[in-house]
């Protein structure tokens, strides 16, 4: 579990709407950055790793890839937001 700790002025800005936040780039609000590691047959000793949306890695079958030697799907929470999902707004 995660706790998120916020001083008493940022959640006040939240409450009355003056920060803004969108949707993180990384894990598209989701929380978990997803990823695929395989090697190419080809090069099976080289492990190499992609990242992928939860959607490609829940549908990910191997026998979709012909040239992976093996693939596996796998997540972590999203450093770039904490797992929250969303990141501040840069206002220009």
């Amino acid at each position: 579990m995660y706790h998120i700790v916020l001083t008493p002025e940022e959640l006040r800005s939240i409450l009355r709407g003056e920060a803004t936040y969108r949707r993180c780039p990384d894990c598209q609000g989701e929380g978990e950055a997803w990823f695929i590691e395989y090697a190419l047959k080809e090069r099976p000793h080289d492990d190499l790793q992609r990242p992928c949306s939860a959607q490609e890695g829940s549908d990910f079958v191997i026998d979709d890839w012909p040239d992976y030697a093996y693939g596996i799907v796998g997540h972590e929470p999203c450093e770039t937001c904490d797992s929250v999902g969303y990141v501040p707004s840069i206002d220009g």
